[in-house]
């Protein structure tokens, strides 16, 4: 399929179906919850530290709200969007991301402070969910993709690449949590890693399902996701650390750090420009 026809193509296909109300309905449900977990992680670190179901030191509430909030531009996507061609990136990333976030936190229970309400809720939400996403998954196995465009080779061998690097590293954190993060900027406990390693496993089973061919509104969701993943992070933690002041931003680990996820923002950056070029290609 030529370029030019992808806009058209991708909006007309009876592959490209429109997402059952009850799934989109569940979605803004999980929006919601995104949304209220970013806001309080990523903007007031030092005070849901507090909260949160776990000991949680402000770094890692300002990451961990950075992941929130490009967890919850991906889910909007689908719900704004209510097609198969967002739904087929987004339910796996899900199913991936909240299953290892429940096998991490099963595996720490005695890390969580039982006291605090959140801690059932965030049992419940990450039970519900995954079962969730893999249900409809399943159900929707056999769906052909949306009509795609075969990727052009460098972006072939871009996705292919990142999805290996994201994944091996992703299973980094979980086999060697402390070798893996042994130059980040601040200190990483075993727990905090293997919770991390979600959201880089997610992003590469993305990149993986995306390499070879992708319709613009896919390229769109997973630049935009890696731009907010690279980017706020960075952002955030530079302006804790104003406020802080512990960390030495000249130490060699701290400025691979911010290289990688300066990196990550780029190449997200760049799927966005692509993108818009199909979108803004003229119908056939």
């Amino acid at each position: 399929m030529s370029h030019q026809t992808q806009r058209y193509a991708e909006s007309q296909s009876p592959q490209n179906f429109a997402l059952p109300w009850p799934l989109t309905l569940l979605t803004v449900l999980e929006a919601l919850i995104l949304l209220i977990a970013a806001l309080q992680l990523y903007h007031f670190p030092r005070w849901e530290g507090l909260r949160w179901p776990w000991a949680l030191r402000p770094y890692n509430a300002v990451f961990l709200g950075g992941i929130y909030w490009a967890a919850f531009a991906t889910v909007g996507f689908q719900i704004l969007v209510r097609r198969w061609s967002t739904a087929r990136l987004v339910q796996p990333m899900i199913l991936i991301f909240s299953a290892v976030l429940l096998s991490v936190s099963l595996a720490h229970l005695g890390l969580f402070n039982w006291q605090r309400r959140l801690v059932k809720a965030w049992f419940l939400v990450y039970t519900v969910v995954p079962f969730s996403a893999a249900f409809v998954t399943f159900i929707y196995r056999d769906r052909p993709a949306a009509p795609a465009v075969q990727l052009p080779s460098r972006y072939q061998k871009l996705l292919t690449a990142k999805a290996v690097c994201l994944g091996l590293y992703g299973l980094a954190l979980l086999i060697a949590p402390e070798l893996s993060t042994a130059f980040w900027p601040w200190p990483i406990t075993p727990f905090h890693a293997s919770l991390y390693s979600a959201i880089f496993l997610a992003t590469a089973l993305g990149n993986g399902l995306l390499s070879r061919s992708a319709t613009a509104m896919e390229l769109w969701v997973l630049g935009v996701a890696e731009l907010l993943l690279g980017a706020l992070p960075c952002f955030g933690i530079l302006r804790l650390n104003q406020i802080v002041g512990a960390m030495d931003w000249s130490q060699p680990g701290s400025i691979l750090w911010l290289t990688l996820l300066g990196a990550w923002a780029i190449v997200g950056l760049q799927l966005i420009r692509q993108a818009l070029r199909w979108r803004k290609a003229p119908q056939a």
